[in-house]
């Protein structure tokens, strides 16, 4: 499998795209009520938000990416008597790769490179699965 050179970017990196984005309103206003208006403006321009606003507003835009994204693609894995799905996410600007029994990878901001950077970390159960599929093929 070709290796290429991707970015992963920390979610920060989509703020201002995402807080246009009507789920991430709504969650941020259940969330944070009266405070919602400020840190949504904070994320719009870019100003820093002080540690524990961050680790907060984190947690709610990844609740919202886990919760409306979408799998856009998908390549199969596993090992000898184990398949499984590599799955590509996307919400608005954001993509993001998963599988079951790993942690997610990181944010990036396209398809070519969530797949590119899933075929680098998880390529050694991409390249098992292809093995077991082209010997149960020879068969």
């Amino acid at each position: 499998m070709e290796e290429r050179e991707v970015k992963i970017n920390p979610i920060e990196h989509f703020f201002a795209a995402l807080a246009k984005r009507s789920e991430i309103k709504e969650q941020m206003t259940d969330w944070f009520e009266e405070r919602s208006e400020r840190l949504l403006a904070a994320m719009q321009d870019g100003s820093r938000l002080d540690k524990e606003d961050l680790k907060v507003v984190e947690s709610v835009v990844v609740e919202v990416l886990l919760s409306e994204g979408g799998v856009v693609g998908s390549m199969p894995a596993g090992m000898p008597g184990y398949e499984f799905s590599i799955d590509i996410h996307h919400f608005g600007p954001v993509f993001w790769a998963s599988a079951v029994e790993f942690d997610d990878l990181g944010y990036f901001d396209s398809l070519e490179d969530a797949k590119g950077y899933a075929s680098i970390e998880w390529g050694s159960f991409i390249d098992a699965y292809e093995e077991c599929k082209a010997d149960s093929d020879d068969e």
